[in-house]
């Protein structure tokens, strides 16, 4: 029994591993189909973190655009991504890129990371930075194209200045139309025409960012030449207490004139480099500039300044109101003659030598120039102010010297064209509108040869100039001549051959008016004009007679009063002497005895 019931207790036990063994085989045989997870051997399996294989990189854009941001990592998948700006989680950002909104200058230096996770773990990449750069700025025009004036013929050009981002370009128009290759900051016309007047030029300036527009700059073409150049050298200096003269150096171009300005305003003109500036205040200082003119009316720029302060006042004329012969005291020349030059002569004989005298209508002054012949050889010009007080005698210049050689002379030798030293007998005027001396003729040092040359001294500056060397026909004669307001001219009497002459400064022509039939009967003559009647007198030598100026030149043969009633005696006298007294409207001659008669009578 024993024996049995040890043996049942050993099949026992062995039944019951044997059941064991079979249950585990029966779950390691269901476990073998679950999922793979375990196979029929036995061992285990776990999962990778992220690893970031290529970073970030740094990006850089202009504001206004966006920018992108990528990352490459492995691990065990599903990996998940979390981009982060500064550090802080960007919403929707979970992509292995992420690309920004549009830029502003304030995302500048902005950091960028990524946090790349699963299961198993996370990995963060290095920060990215973002750089943005200022945006392109439109152009914006600083300095417009301003307006332009030529000459035709001349070329304009036009300039602009425009600000914004670099590169700028530039397209210039015409009308509105392109100008092939007009693309740069300037524009330069070719030459241009009458056509050209008027025309408007633009120019667009553009960039990547924009563009912009200039105004309209106006091309104004003027025709004929260039304006004369800018007058230089002017002074100005006082003549009295009211009158300053002006004088200043020729413009080169084609110059028809000069325009003078008195502070600022246009106040006169010229057509020399002089100007005499009358009806002025007493010791009060003035300034001017002087500009040429042409032609068309193209005018310079403005000289430089020159100021002058008029005289004191010397508190009117020193000349009695009474009528008759008055001698003005201290008026002898003698008292203002130059006396370094005593080769020149006796200077007392500008006056005695046959010298003769005109009327300065601007200044109230009477000339006297004269000498010549053998007499004196000096050339200076003298005046007398009739509106001071007192009345003294002035020297305009200085005589221009040289020694004798016996021959005929026009012009002073050695003094460029300052006319010589000469009896001037009654062949000077003066001419207002020029404001010059005007003189023909007389017997010159120092031979006393009759010249046939027209002269003028001006008396702004105080010059000379020598206008016609030899007037055709003319003939060596002694000329009586006179102002005639009515023209603006200069009549002369040549009793050498009885023929009237006209003289015009303008044209600065002499011109024969009325010729005559022979010879004239005496030398003796004076001659004056009568402007309210419009005659030219000639009278003395026992002659007198008239021509009619009311009309057109040429003017006809003149009327002879010789033998008319009451005119006998006022003919008799030698170079007698006669004005015009336009208050009573007749003329004034005297000598010995007197005499007057109507200018209108015969």
């Amino acid at each position: 029994m024993l024996k049995r019931n040890g043996f049942h207790a050993t099949q026992s036990k062995l039944s019951e591993s044997i059941l064991l063994l079979v249950a585990l085989l029966n779950l390691a045989m269901g476990l073998t189909g679950c999922s793979g997870l375990v196979n029929g051997n036995s061992g285990t399996n776990t999962a990778s973190s992220p690893t970031i294989t290529a970073q970030p990189t740094n990006q850089t854009v202009t504001a206004g655009k966006t920018a992108t941001f990528s990352v490459v990592a492995t691990g065990t998948t599903p990996l998940s991504y979390q981009w982060r700006k500064g550090g802080t989680a960007i919403s929707g950002a979970t992509s292995a890129s992420y690309t920004t909104p549009t830029t502003t200058s304030s995302d500048n230096g902005a950091q960028f990371t990524v946090m790349v996770s699963n299961t198993a773990g996370s990995a963060t990449s290095n920060a990215a930075t973002l750089t943005v750069s200022a945006g392109p700025v439109a152009p914006t025009i600083t300095t417009q194209p301003g307006n332009q004036t030529v000459t035709a013929g001349q070329t304009a050009s036009f300039t602009v200045v425009a600000g914004g981002t670099a590169p700028l370009s530039y397209q210039w128009r015409k009308g509105g139309t392109a100008i092939s290759g007009a693309n740069s900051a300037s524009y330069t016309t070719p030459a241009t025409t009458s056509s050209d007047n008027g025309a408007q030029f633009t120019v667009v300036v553009s960039n990547t960012a924009g563009s912009a527009t200039s105004n309209a700059a106006t091309l104004t073409v003027n025709s004929g030449t260039a304006s004369p150049s800018v007058p230089t050298g002017l002074t100005a200096g006082a003549a009295t207490s009211s009158e300053i003269d002006l004088s200043w150096n020729a413009s080169t171009g084609s110059v028809a004139g000069y325009k003078i300005f008195r502070g600022g305003s246009q106040m006169g003109t010229s057509t020399t480099t002089s100007f005499a500036d009358t009806g002025l205040a007493a010791s009060t200082t003035y300034s001017y500039t002087v500009a040429a003119f042409d032609a068309a009316g193209n005018t310079s720029a403005q000289s430089a300044s020159a100021s002058a302060t008029t005289l004191a006042s010397s508190g009117g004329g020193g000349i009695p109101n009474t009528l008759g012969w008055y001698s003005i005291p201290n008026t002898a020349l003698s008292s203002v003659q130059q006396t370094s030059w005593p080769a020149a002569g006796d200077p007392s004989m500008v006056v005695e030598a046959w010298g003769g005298g005109a009327y300065d209508s601007k200044r109230n002054r009477l000339i006297v120039w004269g000498g010549g012949h053998g007499d004196y050889k000096g050339n200076e010009v003298y005046v007398l102010d009739l509106s001071a007080n007192p009345i003294v005698p002035l020297r305009l210049n200085e005589p221009g010297q040289y020694s004798p050689d016996g021959t005929c002379h026009d012009t002073q030798p050695g003094h460029g064209s300052d006319a010589s030293s000469r009896h001037t007998y009654e062949t000077l005027a003066y001419l207002p509108t020029q404001d010059v001396m005007f003189n023909i003729g007389g017997a010159q040092v120092d031979s006393g040869c009759l010249g046939n040359n027209v002269n003028w001294f001006n008396f702004s500056a105080k010059t000379w100039a020598q206008k016609i060397g030899n007037v055709s026909g003319w003939n060596n004669g002694i000329p009586v001549c006179d102002y005639d307001p009515n023209r603006d001219q200069v009549l002369c009497f040549n009793n050498n051959n009885g023929d009237l002459w006209n003289y015009n400064p303008v044209s600065n022509s002499m011109t024969l008016q009325s010729p005559s039939s022979g010879g004239f009967p005496t030398l003796d003559v004076s001659g004056v004009v009568d402007y309210a009647g419009k005659r030219f007198y000639v009278v003395g030598g026992g002659y007198m007679g008239y021509y009619d100026i009311s009309g057109a030149a040429p003017f006809p043969v003149r009327v002879d009063l010789t033998s008319a009633s009451g005119c006998t005696t006022f003919a008799s006298g030698h170079y007698p002497g006669v004005q015009y007294d336009p208050v009573q409207k007749l003329l004034v001659e005297w000598h010995e005895p007197m005499a007057r008669m109507a200018a209108s009578g015969t």
